[in-house]
């Protein structure tokens, strides 16, 4: 089965009074998908919960380390680090990942955007 937003975010802020969010995430097998885990980070560390990126993510990977879950992605977990420690939005660091895993190249006029990539780049090249 494949869980929305509203499950996710009713486990990690313990807003579950009935426990059905709880019973699925633990006990059903899940697939979480990056546009869900997006919409989870946008709501964590929007301006009604205000959570720290960091936090927020950490809580995700967790829950992603969960044996019966599954993660849908094409790119893995990468853009979730790339998402705590820039100051991109995760949408922004989900699209450098996916071009530089992928090798194909990224075009933007945001500055920012376009220095992580090029630093996530010479990562994957090894320069420095």
């Amino acid at each position: 089965m494949v869980v929305d937003t509203n499950i996710i975010l009713r486990f990690l802020l313990d807003d579950d009074s009935d426990g059905k969010a709880e019973l699925v995430l633990r006990k059903q097998h899940v697939t979480v998908t990056d546009m869900v885990i997006s919409e989870v980070l946008y709501v964590l560390t929007g301006k009604q919960y205000r959570h720290e990126k960091v936090l927020a993510v950490e809580a995700i990977t967790a829950l992603l380390r969960l044996p019966n879950i599954t993660h849908q992605s094409d790119i893995g977990e990468n853009y979730l680090h790339l998402y705590a420690v820039s100051g991109l939005d995760v949408t922004d660091c989900y699209l450098v990942c996916f071009c530089v895993q992928t090798k194909k190249t990224l075009m933007t006029f945001d500055k920012t955007m376009k220095r992580v990539y090029e630093q996530e780049l010479s990562k994957l090249h090894g320069c420095f």
